[in-house]
């Protein structure tokens, strides 16, 4: 889900680059010329995408807002408020996990149904809603990335859990206590929940053990260092920022850095904003 994905650190972190340096670009209106084109600043639009999409919200914000929508479900949509004669005069942003879209089967047009924090569900024609799909749009809605990309966030977060347990335990594996005798399942849990409680976790950690009636412990499971636990966390920071298309170091992870190509990839990741049709005309 979007909330546990959001615990992914390296998947924030992307998102949040992305949004915010996306967001940081002017929202400019141009006018088209027959030679190259001019600032617009006089169009009905250009103090909504440029300025304050709505009172609530700069236009950094709703920019920010809808891209961080839109690299994490694949949709980014904004309800238009129009005046008298239809015209967008303000957008206010919407979330994508309370939408479903539908096509009518009178008119073949979107229809938009958006579920309020109420539990009412209100429908909104497609002229109403500014709707951007991500990639795979398939005609209604894009494809939600976190969906795509489920497999690199259950890897990373099952290495995080991993390190989380181990370390609560006082970075140590499991051990199995050994009895020359035969014990009832009673005697079984009174020694497990005994052990438990005065070596389990980093307050009990290097505690003194004292064994009675010829007790051996032997200890089981994999260390970190054996399961490769820094590779495996480095490795899902690699995967993460493979599916977000950033280089690794914008992850902070410099592993594999040097300062000639940290300098590409910067070059690399400002090119395409600024090439890929940031204006409206």
């Amino acid at each position: 889900t979007h909330d546990v994905a959001s615990t992914v650190g390296a998947f924030t972190a992307g998102i949040r680059l992305i949004a915010e340096d996306i967001a940081s670009l002017p929202f400019i209106t141009y006018r088209r010329l027959a030679k190259g084109k001019e600032r617009a600043p006089e169009h009905r639009l250009y103090p909504v995408l440029h300025d304050a999409p709505n009172p609530e919200m700069t236009s950094m914000v709703w920019q920010e807002t809808g891209i961080g929508h839109l690299y994490s479900w694949g949709n980014w949509y904004s309800e238009k408020e129009l005046d008298a004669q239809g015209r967008t005069v303000r957008l206010w942003p919407l979330r994508p996990d309370r939408m479903n879209v539908e096509l009518d089967r009178v008119t073949g047009r979107r229809l938009y149904k958006y579920n309020l924090p109420s539990g009412t569900q209100v429908v909104l024609p497609s002229r109403n809603v500014l709707h951007i799909p991500g990639y795979g749009y398939d005609g209604l809605v894009g494809y939600s990335r976190i969906r795509l990309m489920r497999r690199q966030l259950e890897a990373a977060i099952a290495v995080e859990e991993f390190g989380l347990q181990t370390f609560a335990n006082g970075a140590q594996p499991g051990v199995v206590i050994k009895h020359p005798q035969r014990l009832s399942d009673t005697a079984k849990g009174n020694l497990k929940m005994s052990w438990e409680e005065n070596h389990r976790g980093l307050s009990n950690a290097q505690r003194t053990a004292i064994l009675d009636e010829g007790m051996s412990i032997d200890q089981v499971g994999f260390s970190a260092e054996d399961t490769q636990f820094l590779d495996s966390r480095r490795f899902s920071v690699e995967e993460i920022a493979r599916g977000l298309r950033l280089s690794p170091h914008k992850l902070s992870d410099f592993s594999r850095a040097t300062f000639s190509n940290i300098e590409e990839a910067n070059i690399d990741h400002v090119v395409p904003w600024h090439v890929g049709g940031r204006s409206i005309t």
